[in-house]
């Protein structure tokens, strides 16, 4: 049986670079990295992944890179816009 309190459901928006909407549930020990490295390979996207940086558009935050998904300003049904590769 899976704990859901060990993900966050979120909508990551890949719209600014011309991708997808696309709703999920994420572990929340996640960096944004290897989450935006996971979703460009399943959804074969072709990103070429450096330093990503995605804004929280509920919150009005920035996670970096190296941020993980379960930091506190992360809760179910927030927006994660991907601004930069």
């Amino acid at each position: 049986m899976t704990n859901q309190s060990n993900y966050v459901q979120i909508t990551l928006d890949l719209s600014r670079l011309g991708g997808p909407l696309l709703d999920l549930a994420v572990p929340r020990q996640l960096t944004v990295k290897r989450l935006l490295h996971e979703v460009n390979q399943s959804y074969q996207l072709g990103y070429e992944l450096v330093s990503p940086i995605c804004r929280n558009l509920e919150y009005e935050t920035v996670l970096f890179a190296t941020d993980r998904i379960g930091n506190r300003s992360v809760r179910d049904g927030v927006t994660l816009q991907l601004e930069q590769l």
